[in-house]
């Protein structure tokens, strides 16, 4: 399950054989919400 960062934004995804990987050098934990955020919106655009 993916849960997002934002607190109005709450809903779950069932993900089957996902693998994430974010390649940003010295990413914050608030930068890498972000890249996964930007992530969630592009599969919900592509849908």
């Amino acid at each position: 399950l993916v849960e997002v960062a934002d607190d109005g934004f709450n809903k779950r995804w069932q993900l089957a054989d996902t693998r994430i990987s974010i390649n940003d050098m010295g990413a914050t934990p608030a930068v890498v919400s972000l890249r996964l955020d930007q992530a969630v919106e592009s599969v919900v655009e592509a849908r």
